[in-house]
């Protein structure tokens, strides 16, 4: 056994079985898989049985598989005899490789779908060897009932992270595993040692410009006092002090800071102005392959008020992307993506058009290109949608009225225009790029629908700019309703943790108009005051990862009731529906709730 690793088993299980009735048994299980257990109740992950995410087109070309299959083989060999499997799963905790030996555990294995195609994800099927393992970042172990799904309490996992050995991130996981009987203590340095072998032939595999990439990166760190990076195009080497430096600034705003650097061939000095009018001191020189440039290595260090600027800055002023994040709120990779497309726009006077669902912005992010571009003048708005109302000749009047004046022109809803229609806009709109007023389109694409097309929004899309739905961007959400709340003076309104969660956990298909609308909706019928989990529409609790039937709606919204009626005491609650408080919380787990409330 593996000592203090493995819990008496009948310990383990009646404190799995108290967590999931609702109670804390915290002293009574090893802290990392207590905080593993909670972690994936706020995700809503099944401890019954979770349906797993299959995708059965695996590719034996990838590159981590590439790399570990000659070890992991190797490997099998010596383990042939011994009743222990190997797991390998990408990224995402999606198996794509399988070594097993003993036909009663492959059998075993394939009941629980331990199988290629099956991604055994955290936040579907709970703590396990795998998704775990992704979500700590670290070497874990999950030994008999520590797992959260009932079906793979039977096993042992010890899973070790796989790192690129250029970038730092995981490229995957391998996990050893067997009866949850037979774990053993040296299973996690087998897994770590194996792993080391799969990262030393990813190195070996890596091409030409990311290993001198990682050389000058690892020279730069032998000899420098500041933080250092290196980066190109497609890779970003940071130490962690670097990391933390330049904590908001994202690759693509970093590489072009550098560019200078990359044109000239020489090296450069100057201030990178991030958020919050951060300003850091970065020095950089290129990176050779031969007489070819493949990147910069730079050091980096925070400017302090009283310091000199020194030579001219790398960035003057804040950056385009990050004036338009401080303007419109948010930070997630979807939406900063976006922000930087449109930072290019910013400082340009050429047609801009912005493509995205319905709600997700897409005006906002137009007024805010005119207000940040101080072009002078007022943004005048033209909705293609109404011109079948007033009629087309009268709206391409209106249209043709504008042309001339100062200031931005928005066209919004372009995708209403076709045929002959589109034709005539595209007509009217040949020969005026550059010109006044500045021309920006918006058009709506709804999910699923094929990429708009046109000779109207070619002529407008010199900078194409896709907002991402808000589904995309759950990491937003909180900055987005402080800023709403804020706008309309109802700071005094308070979402509680929980409600939060459920807020940053929906799907949103109305995106960021429906979150307002909810909003609103709260300010008016709750009115200042915390907001609790049970106060929210139906439709924020609930988040699920498949169409609801009608049956489990209305037992969705009786459940909420009741709850929000006995101000989240789940005993009452209980009582009210007829439940046994045991059946109530499992009823709760599998609708995606929050059991995280302080009454009971």
């Amino acid at each position: 056994m593996a000592g203090d690793l493995v819990p008496r088993k009948a310990e383990l299980d009646v404190a799995r079985e108290a967590f999931l009735s609702g109670r804390d048994p915290a002293g009574a299980v090893r802290s990392e898989i207590l905080t593993s257990w909670r972690r994936s109740a706020r995700a809503g992950a099944s401890p019954e049985t979770p349906v797993l995410p299959y995708i059965p087109e695996l590719d034996a070309d990838a590159a981590l598989y590439v790399a570990a299959r000659p070890v992991l083989d190797r490997l099998a060999d010596r383990l042939d005899s011994t009743r222990t499997a190997m797991l390998l799963a990408d990224r995402e905790a999606r198996i794509i490789g399988r070594w097993v030996g003993d036909p009663s555990l492959l059998a075993k294995m394939d009941r629980s779908d331990s199988t290629p195609g099956f991604a055994l994800r955290e936040e579907v099927c709970g703590t396990n060897g795998l998704g775990s393992v992704i979500e700590e970042g670290h070497t874990f172990s999950v030994v008999g009932a520590e797992h959260f799904a009932e079906r793979f309490v039977q096993y042992a996992c010890h899973g070790a992270p796989i790192r690129h050995p250029v970038t730092g991130r995981i490229e995957g996981v391998l996990t050893f595993m067997c009866r949850a009987e037979e774990s053993g203590p040296l299973m996690p340095a087998f897994a770590e040692e194996a792993a080391t072998g799969i990262e030393q032939r990813i190195l070996d595999g890596a091409s030409r410009r990311e290993r001198l990439l990682l050389d000058a990166f690892i020279t730069a760190g032998r000899r420098a006092r500041r933080a250092v990076l290196a980066i190109n195009e497609q890779t970003i080497i940071a130490s962690p002090g670097a990391s933390r430096l330049l904590e908001g600034i994202d690759h693509a705003s970093l590489w072009e800071a550098l560019g200078n650097t990359v044109l000239t061939r020489a090296a450069s000095s100057g201030v990178l102005t991030g958020d919050q009018d951060r300003r850091l001191s970065v020095t950089a020189r290129p990176v050779f392959d031969g007489e070819r440039v493949v990147g910069a290595v730079a050091e980096v260090s925070r400017v302090a008020s009283a310091e000199e600027e020194g030579p001219a800055a790398l960035v003057r002023g804040p950056h385009p992307q990050q004036r338009l994040l401080r303007h419109l709120g948010g930070h997630s990779r979807a939406w900063t993506h976006a922000m930087t497309i449109a930072g290019r726009a910013l400082g340009s006077s050429h047609p801009a058009l912005i493509v995205g669902e319905p709600g997700v912005g897409k005006l906002e992010v137009a007024l805010a290109l005119h207000e940040l571009a101080g072009p002078g003048g007022e943004p005048h708005v033209l909705n293609a949608a109404l011109a079948p109302v007033d009629g087309f000749a009268v709206w391409l009047g209106r249209l043709r009225a504008r042309f001339g004046t100062p200031g931005t022109l928005i066209l919004t809803h372009l995708e209403t225009l076709t045929g002959p229609e589109a034709l005539a806009v595209a007509a009217l709109l040949d020969g005026h790029e550059g010109a006044t007023p500045r021309l920006i389109g918006t058009v709506t694409r709804r999910p699923g629908d094929l990429p708009p097309t046109g000779p109207h929004l070619d002529r407008l899309a010199v900078h194409r700019i896709e907002l991402p739905p808000l589904r995309e961007r759950g990491e937003d959400v909180p900055e987005l309703v402080h800023r709403m709340l804020r706008r309309r003076g109802d700071e005094r309104l308070r979402l509680a943790s929980e409600a939060m969660q459920a807020f940053v956990r929906a799907s949103w298909p109305g995106n960021v108009r429906q979150l307002d609308l909810v909003l609103r909706g709260l300010a008016v019928d709750h009115g200042p005051g915390e907001v609790g989990l049970y106060d929210l529409p139906v439709e924020v609790v609930d988040s699920p990862r498949r169409a609801r039937t009608h049956l489990e709606r209305l037992e969705l919204e009786a459940i909420v009731a009741a709850m929000r009626k006995a101000g989240g005491d789940k005993t009452l609650a209980a009582a009210d529906l007829g439940l046994s408080r045991s059946t109530l919380y499992r009823k709760l787990r599998e609708f995606h709730i929050d059991l995280d409330r302080t009454a009971f």
